[in-house]
């Protein structure tokens, strides 16, 4: 499934047809998708395992400064969706 898409037994579908109020990247974009489709009773999360590897080859684009960064991004878009009227 591509970042922003859900699935609720059928084919995956966008969550809020693309559209944020704010442009606050993908994360924050895939977040509060998820935030609405919960309070509209549209999905319910569940836990997936998963395994992780380790990186082969390459570099992480995340340094300590831009984890800060996008946690901050995705918990003010957190914040701003959990009032936003529905």
């Amino acid at each position: 499934m591509a970042p922003g898409m859900r699935r609720r037994r059928g084919p995956a579908r966008p969550a809020r047809g693309g559209r944020h109020p704010f442009n606050l990247g993908v994360a924050a974009g895939e977040s509060t998708g998820l935030l609405y489709a919960l309070r509209q009773g549209y999905a319910r999360a569940l836990r997936v395992p998963v395994r992780m590897r380790s990186r082969r080859a390459g570099l992480s684009s995340l340094t300590p400064w831009r984890s800060v960064f996008y946690m901050a991004k995705v918990s003010f878009a957190l914040l701003l969706e959990r009032f936003r009227t529905v």
